[in-house]
């Protein structure tokens, strides 16, 4: 695993519930713009845990540390997206063409 967040509340114990799998920096001037179509982002794929109760169908997130002792864990990695406003306005409306754009274009 590369990484992991705390989560927490200030209580007495904080615990680790996510776990960093990937990190991809667009914004890094060593990043190959070629590849992208000049298109920057910060990217962090995380790792998370549950268990759902059979009765009531409620989620319980489960610290990073219990995954291997937890039966019937349930993981899911989400990406996070980290772009300039004035980019996300443009990708809100223009994201198809952008992809057959960089599908074309960039590979």
């Amino acid at each position: 695993p590369g990484g992991d967040l705390e989560g927490g509340g200030g209580g007495a114990r904080e615990e680790t519930y996510l776990n960093i799998t990937s990190i991809k920096n667009r914004y890094d001037a060593r990043y190959d713009l070629q590849a992208c179509g000049g298109y920057r982002d910060l990217c962090v794929c995380v790792e998370v845990g549950w268990t759902v109760n059979a009765k009531n169908g409620s989620c319980t997130f489960i610290p990073l540390k219990e995954w291997d002792e937890t039966p019937n864990l349930r993981r899911h990695i989400c990406e996070v997206q980290v772009l300039l406003e004035e980019m996300y306005e443009v990708k809100k409306h223009l994201h198809k063409e952008y992809v057959n754009f960089r599908n074309v274009l960039c590979q």
